[in-house]
């Protein structure tokens, strides 16, 4: 099935949340339900919900958002619901507002917190959040008082458990060495800003099968992205437990319904997990609803390719 989006530009918009002291650039893709929209007094700079239930998408990482236009206007097509997608913090090609402070660092922690103040402030309906990679680790860690209706989780990465030696590698240099790692990354950003062509990159991500090209290149060349990218990593390694509670799942399941979509050969998202889950199923460990599919052809990184 082929979906041909229209421009990003008919569903972008921008707002500032404050985190700790300083004001992040944070994308969000709005999609407007079918319904008319009930504007309100004092109403945030982004458009209120005007469905009585609200979508919202929580990203992978790197958690650009725009990565994911496709996804979501073909779900606003198919829905009567207003979408919202987030972004991760200061994961943006935009300019920062104000210099992040040294002490700060991009990680699960200030990742939930962006999130739930996000919630805080600007929804004011019950959710279904659709979530992404780390995105779902996040998205199971958020309330909100008007009612969490369903989580559905696209290859959650919620535990850190690589089917196979050689696929735990890059994830472990990561946490062996993350400092010269994102020292590194700071010196190459200049040559990649400067020095090599937007079209000889364009080709090198088009022959590794990268169809979200230009948004790359954007990523590519912005100077505060790498170091809060691979602080976000370092930060997923470390964090992410190695076996799956059955009592944390359980206390999920006690207060939403949960939808997975698992694919092969996944390094951040084992098939092994899938089958742990249907087994505590099948042999009724588990309380409450869950469901689980496999993507027959589907990739952990989808959303930059066909």
């Amino acid at each position: 099935m082929s979906y041909n989006p229209p421009p990003l530009s008919t569903a972008a918009a921008v707002i500032d949340i404050e985190i700790d002291d300083y004001s992040c650039p944070t994308e969000i893709l709005y999609y407007p339900s079918n319904s008319p929209s009930k504007q309100q007094g004092n109403s945030p700079p982004l458009p209120p919900s005007s469905s009585p239930i609200t979508l919202l998408f929580i990203p992978g990482n790197p958690g650009l958002v725009t990565f994911y236009h496709p996804l979501l206007s073909y779900l606003s097509t198919k829905t009567n619901l207003t979408i919202y997608g987030i972004s991760h913090s200061t994961h943006s090609t935009r300019p920062l507002k104000n210099k992040i402070p040294p002490t700060h660092s991009n990680n699960l922690t200030t990742e939930i917190l962006h999130k739930q103040n996000f919630i805080n402030s600007h929804l004011s309906t019950p959710l279904i959040i659709i979530s992404h990679s780390i995105g779902s680790y996040i998205s199971r860690r958020l309330t909100s008082p008007y009612a969490i209706i369903k989580l559905i989780e696209i290859t959650p990465f919620t535990i850190f458990k690589p089917d196979n030696l050689l696929s735990s590698i890059p994830p472990k240099i990561l946490t062996l060495t993350p400092k010269l790692i994102i020292a590194i990354s700071e010196i190459l950003n200049p040559i990649v800003t400067h020095l090599i062509p937007p079209s000889f990159l364009k080709k090198i991500l088009n022959l590794s099968g990268c169809t979200s090209t230009s948004e790359i290149i954007k990523l590519l060349k912005t100077p505060s992205y790498y170091k809060t990218f691979l602080q976000l990593g370092h930060s997923e390694i470390k964090t992410l437990p190695t076996t799956l509670s059955v009592s944390s799942l359980n206390s999920l399941l006690s207060k939403n319904d949960l939808r997975q979509l698992y694919v092969y050969n996944d390094m951040w998202c084992s098939m092994s997990q899938l089958e742990h889950i249907r087994s505590l199923r099948k042999y009724g460990y588990l309380e409450g609803k869950i469901g689980t599919e496999i993507w027959e052809k589907g990739r952990h990184d989808f959303v930059v390719r066909e």
